[in-house]
């Protein structure tokens, strides 16, 4: 996955404050939301199985004398 390294200090604290503020709610809403809500057990079933298509899909692609050095 993509992402970009920032060095220490680009951010002045007071966003990294604000957003992290901004964030605790929106997470918080989202779980109570999530635990209010049932997920029937085949669903699981059927999620569970795609995540381990997509793994074993991504583990094939893998070279593995990259990750034996």
């Amino acid at each position: 996955m993509a992402h970009i390294h920032l060095p220490d200090g680009v951010f002045p604290i007071q966003w990294v404050v604000f957003w992290r503020l901004l964030a605790l709610p929106l997470l918080s809403v989202a779980l109570v939301v999530t635990r209010r809500r049932t997920i029937p057990t085949q669903q699981l079933v059927i999620d569970e199985a795609v995540f381990t298509g997509f793994v074993v899909d991504y583990l094939s692609k893998v070279r593995l004398d990259l990750l034996l050095r």
